[in-house]
C-alpha cells in the first residue's frame, strides 16, 4: 500500500488478527417480584443470599415465594436481577411525615365514637375511670360535659371500650330513717317492687352508683362506688334510680392526623429526575419504600458552641444572657457570642423530694422570688434542669425548696405537690467564639445584659460532653467538625457537620440505637472538598454513599445565626462565609418516641439548645400485593436484549388467580420468545398443587394450565412445589420449583458444560428440600412428559429429581429438548459477538475467510467437548452474491448437528438354551 508520508520517517502500524470466538457465561437469572425494601421499578444484580437480605429485606408471609425463588436460584452459583414491583400504598418514611394521634384529649369535649345507636342526651358514659354526661349527639360526635359524678377528666386512647349507663325510668328514695352512710351495705328503700330490678341491677344516688347484690323486701344489699364512682353519705328521702347498664356499648374513635403524607420515591433516578430539585417539606427520606424505613433515626452536629463557662453564684439577682449577644474579655483579646444559658439544680435526695417534675411544667422558689419553667429533670441523678426567669426578684441558692407549679395555658398555676431542696447549683453560659479568638479561661469576668460582672469559675470544652442518645457522646464517635481545610483557605468558617444514622427500634439490625452508618466531616459548603479532591458536601455525600437515606432539603429552623449580616445556611458556596450553627429547640429523649405521645419518654438534661439534631422518619408503608399489570409491567424491564444481559427468567410464584396467573406466564415466555437469548421457567398454579390430595386431579389440572400456554423452545416447565425450612421465621413453606430448574441448568453449565442435560440422577438432584407436594408415578409422568410438562419426582434413596428435560415446544423437534437449545444459545451468542467484530470491515474473500477462521475453531472446540455431532460453516461467494456486497450485507451458514440426550431406555432380556449360540442368536 502507498505511504501517506510526506516526509522521511518511520510509521508503526498494528493489525490483530488474533480474533477469536469466547465462551460465553451463562449465570444471570431475572425475577420480579415483592419485598420488605429496595428499589422500586428498578434491576438490582444480587449475587448472595446476604446480599439478597440486605437489599431486599427479609422474607415474610407476604413474600416468601418470590424471596425464596431468588434465594434457591443463588444456590447453584448464579446471579439474579431482581426488581421490585410497584404497589400503590408504598411509601418512603421522612422526617416530617403524617402521623395519626389516637387519643381522646382530657380536654376534648368532643367524643368520636364507633357508633352512636341508643346513646342520648343525659346518658352517662363511662371511660376507663371517667364519667361523662352526653349533652348532644351528631352523627358519632358526641358532645360531653367531662370528669362526670366527682370523676376526673383524664386522656383516652383510641378503641377504648365506653360503657352506657341510661336511666331505666323507675324510681324511689331512701326510706332509712336517717343518712345513709358511706358504710352500709343494706339499703332500705321507700318501695322496691316500684324502683323495679333486681339482683345484679345497678342504682344512682346522688353521684354514687351501686350494684344490688340481694333483695329483701324493701332492702336492698348493695356494692358500693361502682362505675368509677366514690361511696357517699346520703341523705334519708334521697331519690334512687334505677340504671340501665350496658358494658362495651362502644368505642373511642378519635384520629388526629399531623404532618404530611408520605411519598413514594421508587429509586435512584427518580430521586434525581423529580425529587432532589425539588421543594420537598422533609429534610430525610428512607431510601426505599417500606415500615422498615420507620426505624431509621437521623442524627447530627456540627462544631456548635466552642466553651461551656459555668458561673459564680450572682447575689442579688439572676445573671441575664441573650442568645446571640457578644460576651468577651478583652483584657485577653477574648471574644465570642452568646450560644445559650441554662440552669441545672441538684437536689438533695431526703424527705423533702416529693414526686417528679415534668416538662414544661412551672417552678417556685424563695416564697416567690425566683420562678422558672421546667425544661427537663433526672430522677436517678436528681438533676433539674430550669430555664430561670431572669426579672425573678431573688436569687436561686443552695438550700432553697423548689416548689412544682401546673402549667396552666403557658402560664403558671396551682401547685403540683411535687417539691424538692437545692442541693447544688450548676449555672452554665455557652459561648461560640468568633474566629481566631483564644479561649476563656477560669477566673476572668465578662458582663451579662445588665452590665454586671460575672466571674467564670470553671470552663471545659461543650463536645466533650455532648450527647447524641442515652449516655453516648459524639465525642466516641468521632473529634469535633470544626471547619474543613479547604473552606478556611478561603475565608469561611464552621462548614463540617457528623451524620449518623440510627436503627431507632431495632427493626433493621434486631438492636434498638445500632449504628446504622456514618458521614463524618461532611460539609455545609456546597463546593468544599477534601485534602484528596472529592466533594464533601453533606448532601452529595449522603446521596453517593447512604444506603438508607435521600437528602429532601436543608435544616432552617433549629439555627444559630452567628453572622446576622450575611446568609450562612447550609447548601451555599463556603467562600468567605462564616455557616449558621445547629441549635436545637428541642431536648433528646431517653426513650426513642418517634411520635411523642409515649408518656414515659422524657427529655434527657443538658440537650435542649445543644448542638444536637434528632430526626424520626414515620409514615413509611410496606405494599406486597402485585397487581397484574404492575407484575407485568416491571418485567418489562428486561425486554431489550441488547442492554439487559440475560440467560433465565424466572416465574417465581403465580397470582391469587388462575387467570392472572397464566396471563403472567405468557407475559414472561413472550419476554423469551422475544429476545432469544435466555429461557423462561414456569411452575404451576398453586392452588393444583399445594394442599390437593388426589394425584390424578393434581395431574389433570396441571396438564390443564399448561395446555393454556404457548408453544416455545425458550420455555421449560415443571409440574410441583417444594417444601423448604424458612430460617429467617422458623416454619415449613412450599415454594415453586422454576427457580431450581434454572438453577440445575445453570449447575449443569457451570460444572459439565451448556448442552448436558439438566435432568437425571446424576444432574438433577434438587437442593434444599424437604419433600414435595406430591410425585407424579410412572403413568402420571407419561402424561406430563406428553404435555411438554417435565416432572420432578421424589425417588427413594435418590432425593428429588428432574425427571425431564423437555422445552415448551408443542411439536417434535431438536429444540423440544433442554441440552439442544441451551447447545443453541450459548453457539449463537458466541457467534454474534464474533460477527459484530466484522461490522464496517471491507466485504470481500479475505473477511469472508476470517470470519470461518474464527467460527470454525470454535465450533471444533464445541464438537470435541460432546456438543455437537458434526458442523459446517458457508461464508463464501456461493452466500454472498454481488448483489448482497452491493447492498452492504455479510451472510454465514453455520450447520450443526447437535448432540441428542437420551429419554428412553430399552433393556431386553433373553434366555437362550444351553447350546445355542450368541452370534447366531444376536444376527
Amino acid at each position: 500500500m502507498a505511504s501517506t508520508q510526506l516526509s522521511p520517517g518511520v510509521v508503526v502500524l498494528e493489525r490483530d488478527l488474533t480474533s477469536v470466538a469466547n465462551a460465553t457465561v451463562d449465570n444471570v437469572a431475572a425475577i420480579v417480584g415483592s419485598f420488605e425494601k429496595g428499589p422500586v421499578e428498578a434491576m438490582t444484580q444480587v449475587t448472595s443470599e446476604r446480599e439478597l437480605l440486605s437489599i431486599f429485606g427479609r422474607p415474610n408471609e407476604y413474600n416468601y415465594e418470590y424471596w425464596f425463588t431468588a434465594a434457591q436460584f443463588l444456590l447453584y452459583g448464579g446471579t439474579v436481577k431482581v426488581v421490585r414491583a410497584m404497589n400503590d400504598s408504598l411509601k418512603n418514611a421522612i422526617d416530617t411525615a403524617q402521623f395519626v394521634v389516637a387519643t381522646f384529649s382530657s380536654t376534648d369535649t368532643t367524643l368520636t365514637v364507633a357508633a352512636a345507636t341508643d346513646l342520648d342526651v343525659n346518658d352517662l358514659l363511662l371511660v376507663d375511670a371517667e364519667l361523662l354526661t352526653i349533652q348532644a349527639v351528631s352523627g358519632n360526635d358526641v358532645t360531653v360535659l367531662r370528669g362526670q359524678l366527682a370523676t376526673s377528666a383524664a386522656s383516652h386512647a383510641a378503641a377504648a371500650p365506653i360503657t352506657l349507663i341510661e336511666p331505666a325510668g323507675t324510681s324511689s328514695t331512701i326510706n332509712e330513717g336517717s343518712t345513709f352512710t358511706d358504710a352500709d351495705g343494706t339499703l332500705t328503700v321507700t318501695s322496691a317492687s316500684t324502683l323495679g330490678g333486681g339482683t345484679n341491677s345497678y342504682i344512682r344516688v346522688d353521684d354514687e352508683i351501686m350494684q344490688i347484690t340481694g333483695v329483701s323486701g324493701d332492702n336492698l344489699n348493695v356494692t358500693r362506688g361502682l362505675l368509677g364512682t366514690t361511696a357517699a353519705a346520703h341523705t334519708d328521702g334521697s331519690a334512687v334510680a334505677l340504671q340501665l347498664v350496658t358494658s362495651q356499648k362502644t368505642e373511642i374513635n378519635e384520629t388526629t392526623a399531623t404532618g404530611i403524607t408520605a411519598p413514594l420515591i421508587k429509586n435512584d433516578d427518580e430521586y434525581e429526575n423529580n425529587v432532589e430539585g425539588a421543594a420537598n417539606n422533609w429534610k430525610w427520606a428512607a431510601k426505599s419504600a417500606g415500615l422498615h424505613g420507620n426505624s431509621i433515626r437521623v442524627v447530627m452536629t456540627d462544631a456548635g458552641a466552642d466553651q461551656v463557662l459555668s458561673l459564680a453564684q450572682p447575689t442579688s439577682t439572676e445573671w441575664q444572657f441573650t442568645s446571640g449577644a457578644e460576651v468577651a474579655y478583652s483584657a485577653a483579646n477574648i471574644y465570642g457570642k452568646v450560644y445559650t444559658y441554662d440552669t441545672i439544680v441538684t437536689v438533695v435526695d431526703d424527705s423533702t423530694l416529693v414526686g417528679s417534675f415534668e416538662k414544661d411544667n412551672y417552678i417556685t422558689a424563695v416564697s416567690g422570688g425566683v420562678t422558672g419553667r421546667v425544661v427537663a429533670y433526672d430522677p436517678e441523678t436528681r438533676k433539674l434542669e430550669v430555664a430561670i426567669d431572669t426579672s425573678s426578684a431573688d436569687v436561686l441558692e443552695v438550700g432553697d425548696t423548689v416548689s412544682e407549679l401546673a402549667n396552666n395555658s403557658n402560664s403558671p398555676g396551682s401547685a403540683t405537690g411535687d417539691a424538692a431542696t437545692v442541693e447544688s447549683i450548676r449555672r452554665e453560659l455557652r459561648v461560640s467564639l468568633n474566629p481566631g479568638s483564644p479561649n476563656f479561661q477560669a477566673n476572668q469576668n465578662v458582663s451579662d445584659a445588665n452590665a454586671a460582672s460575672v466571674l467564670i469559675a470553671a470552663v471545659e470544652n461543650d463536645y466533650d460532653t455532648r450527647l447524641y442518645g442515652v449516655n453516648q457522646r459524639w465525642s466516641n464517635i468521632a473529634p469535633r467538625p470544626t471547619t474543613s481545610a479547604w473552606v478556611e483557605d478561603r475565608g469561611g468558617y464552621n462548614d463540617l457537620l457528623h451524620i449518623l444514622v440510627l436503627d431507632g427500634d431495632g427493626k433493621i439490625t434486631g438492636t434498638p440505637g445500632a449504628l446504622l452508618e456514618k458521614h463524618l466531616n461532611v460539609s455545609k459548603a456546597t463546593d468544599a472538598k477534601s485534602p484528596q479532591g472529592d466533594n464533601i458536601y453533606y448532601k452529595n455525600v449522603i446521596k453517593q454513599f447512604s444506603q438508607f437515606l435521600y437528602w429532601g432539603s436543608h435544616e432552617t429552623n433549629n439555627i444559630y445565626d452567628r453572622d446576622t449580616n450575611s446568609s450562612g445556611g447550609f447548601g451555599l458556596s463556603g467562600v468567605n462565609r462564616e455557616f449558621d450553627l445547629i441549635k436545637s429547640d428541642n431536648s433528646l429523649n431517653n426513650l426513642d418516641d418517634p411520635t411523642g405521645l409515649n408518656p414515659l419518654a422524657v427529655p434527657l438534661v443538658g440537650t435542649k439548645g445543644r448542638a444536637t439534631l434528632r430526626f424520626a422518619l414515620q409514615g413509611g408503608v410496606d405494599g406486597y400485593t402485585i397487581s397484574r399489570p404492575n407484575i407485568l409491567g416491571a418485567y418489562t424491564l428486561f425486554n431489550d436484549a441488547e442492554t439487559v444481559q440475560l440467560d433465565y427468567i424466572l416465574m417465581g410464584p403465580g397470582m391469587n388467580s388462575l387467570n392472572d396467573t397464566i396471563a403472567k406466564a405468557q407475559h414472561i415466555i413472550g419476554i423469551a420468545d422475544a429476545r432469544k437469548d435466555c429461557i423462561a421457567f414456569i411452575s404451576p398454579y398453586r392452588g393444583d398443587i399445594v394442599g390437593q390430595t388426589s394425584t390424578p386431579q393434581i395431574v389433570t389440572r396441571t396438564i390443564e394450565y399448561f395446555d393454556q400456554l404457548g408453544s416455545s423452545s425458550y420455555t421449560v416447565f415443571d409440574n410441583n412445589y417444594k417444601y423448604i425450612y424458612d430460617k429467617y421465621n422458623d416454619v415449613y413453606r412450599y415454594i415453586p420449583c422454576n427457580g431450581d430448574m434454572a438453577g440445575l441448568v445453570l449447575s449443569t453449565t457451570l460444572n459439565q458444560e451448556p448442552w448436558f442435560s439438566p435432568a437425571g440422577f446424576n444432574r438433577g438432584n434438587l437442593r434444599n428440600s424437604i419433600k414435595l407436594a406430591y410425585s407424579p408415578l410412572k403413568d402420571h409422568r407419561d402424561l406430563l412428559y406428553a404435555a411438554r410438562v417435565n416432572p420432578i419426582v421424589a425417588f427413594p434413596g435418590q432425593g428429588m429429581v428432574l425427571f425431564g428435560d423437555k422445552t415448551a415446544l408443542g411439536y417434535q423437534s431438536a429444540f423440544d429438548r433442554i441440552n439442544v437449545r441451551r447447545l443453541f444459545l450459548v453457539i449463537e451468542e458466541a457467534v454474534q459477538d464474533a460477527a459484530k467484530t466484522q461490522l464496517f470491515e471491507l466485504n470481500d474473500e479475505f473477511t469472508r475467510q476470517q470470519f470461518k477462521n474464527i467460527v470454525e475453531p470454535y465450533l471444533r472446540s464445541v464438537q470435541s467437548r460432546r456438543g455437537i455431532v458434526d458442523f459446517l460453516v458457508v461464508c463464501d461467494g456461493t452466500n454472498n452474491p454481488a448483489e448482497a456486497i452491493d447492498r452492504g450485507e455479510f451472510y454465514a451458514e453455520i450447520f450443526v448437528k447437535p448432540t441428542r440426550s437420551i429419554n428412553f431406555i430399552t433393556l431386553t432380556f433373553t434366555a437362550t438354551r444351553t447350546g445355542a449360540s450368541f452370534t447366531e442368536l444376536v444376527s
